[in-house]
This record gives structure tokens, sequence and C-alpha cells, in this order.
């Protein structure tokens, strides 16, 4: 049997994206040829994708709009609050020299 040609579809693409296995085993399971998936996996954006985590934004998570539809408010719902905890870096305070000591009351 000859081996797929054309472009990956999406359900391969999520498949290349969310598995962990070398070139040639994905070439095996798609039946596609090893130079098309090794093409994909080059021009791959997991890091990308995993970082915007399903292409949203806080901002776009935010509920903006009224009642009647009108901008002007800005709610933050729980999902835009979950993506905000989940995309903040840990960052570590030098705070050496900062330390108050009071002055003896002689």
């Amino acid at each position: 049997m000859s081996k797929k040609s054309g472009p990956l579809n999406k359900a391969e693409k999520f498949y290349l994206d969310n598995n962990e296995a070398s070139a040639k085993q994905f070439a095996s399971d798609l039946n596609r040829s090893e130079k098309v998936i090794k093409d994909y996996l080059k021009t791959s954006t997991k890091e990308e994708d995993s970082k915007k985590l399903d292409s949203h934004t806080v901002g776009n998570l935010m509920g903006t709009n009224t009642a009647r539809g009108k901008k002007g408010v800005s709610v933050m719902t729980p999902a835009a609050s979950e993506l905000s905890d989940a995309t903040k870096t840990a960052t570590e305070i030098d705070r050496t020299g900062h330390i108050w000591k009071p002055k003896n009351d002689e």
C-alpha cells in the first residue's frame, strides 16, 4: 500500500503535537513519509501553543460587555484568573539591604 500524500490534516497534526515518538515511528503510525513528518516537527509550534493555552489570552477571557452589549466594565472571569495564574513567571526579588531597623531611643 502506498503512503498518503499531500499536507497533513488536523488530526495528524494533533497526533504529532500530543505524542512523543521518533519520526520513523510517527511515519509508520500515520502511513506518511518520514520526510513529511520531520518537516512538520521542525516547524511545529508546540511550545507557542502551550503558552497560549488554546489561543486564549487573559484579555479575551475578561467580561467586558454590559447587559445591553455596551463596553465600559471589566470583570475578571474564573477562566481569566486561572489563565493569569498559569502564565505568571516566578521572579525572586533581591531584598538584601531593605531591612529596616529602628534607631535606639537613647
